[in-house]
């Protein structure tokens, strides 16, 4: 199903209820203040009223593992992107449940959190929802203030660029692309920063030539599914990652859950690890949650 305007699965149709989309996902026929969250042993919260007392600013970038939260207190997470930041949002929810955090995942498919906004992949115009639930994303982490944001993005195209307002195809040439999709990225990724103790960037799930589904039902061996991930992708998810160390902030280089030395097998343990060529399976991602919180340097229980 394509991303339309309000379509895409990580985003529900206008006219359903609060209650009616998935825990966790912003609907955009929904103003900020009515955005469903999960929150480990409670049912879903809501987004603090614009000028309620905040809670106290930590100090930036303090671990989180460090932080021994009052009975009363909150911790919370935000998990921001596209389809990659949903492919995500099972590790983060099984994170979040056993590390006592609130879970908000603002993703909507074919939407990066960019600056440099796509157009729309179904008319090639100003993509008007997806700049909306990028401003969105940003209003939501400043009322939120979260102690840790996620980013994940795919690196789509055309986009318009952030500081020209042209319009920007991989077309143009990859350096031209790259530049503009890294500076909407240093744009979204600062400004997160000024609402969050910690940004992190979760960059580099291999885009893979072929889907591994399909290799594996035509395979007589394992071996024939061993594939290795595209270089122009991987290139501008390692450029990904150079924008967010460049500003002091964290990047998670995620193919080392899926490939080793660039050669990615199909089957990991029990587990598929690609559902279609460059998003994981539901079941990876929940396996992989406890990497991901020792990878962010994150306690074992909410007390740690």
């Amino acid at each position: 199903m394509g991303p339309g305007p309000l379509g895409g699965p990580d985003v529900p149709r206008r006219g359903r209820g609060a209650g009616a989309g998935r825990a966790g996902v912003a609907d955009l026929a929904r103003p900020p203040g009515g955005l469903d969250t999960q929150q480990p042993g409670r049912a879903a919260g809501r987004l603090p009223r614009r000028g309620a007392q905040r809670r106290p600013r930590a100090r930036a970038g303090a671990g989180l593992g460090a932080r021994r939260p009052g009975a009363d207190a909150e911790r919370s997470i935000v998990l921001a992107g596209d389809s990659h930041a949903r492919a995500w949002s099972p590790a983060v929810r099984a994170m979040g449940e056993r590390l006592g955090y609130r879970v908000y995942t603002l993703a909507y498919t074919g939407c990066p959190t960019n600056a440099a906004i796509r157009l729309d992949p179904e008319t090639g115009r100003h993509w008007d929802a997806c700049e909306d639930f990028v401003a969105f994303t940003q209003e939501t982490v400043a009322e939120l203030e979260p102690e840790l944001v996620l980013v994940s993005n795919a690196p789509l195209a055309p986009v318009e660029d952030v500081d020209s307002g042209e319009v920007v195809t991989k077309g143009e040439g990859r350096e031209v692309y790259a530049a503009a999709v890294d500076r909407g990225l240093e744009v979204a990724l600062t400004g997160l920063a000024e609402h969050a103790d910690r940004v992190v960037l979760l960059a580099n799930t291999p885009k893979l030539p072929r889907e591994q589904a399909v290799c594996l039902s035509r395979a007589d061996d394992l071996g024939d599914c061993l594939l290795s991930p595209e270089r122009g992708p991987r290139k501008l998810q390692r450029g990904f990652m150079d924008v967010a160390t460049g500003l002091g902030l964290e990047a998670v280089d995620a193919e080392k859950w899926f490939c080793e030395r660039r050669r990615c097998p199909s089957v990991v343990g029990n587990f598929v690890t690609m559902r279609d060529s460059e998003h994981m399976t539901t079941a990876y991602s929940v396996h992989l949650a406890d990497a991901l919180a020792q990878d962010l340097g994150l306690g074992t229980d909410p007390s740690s």
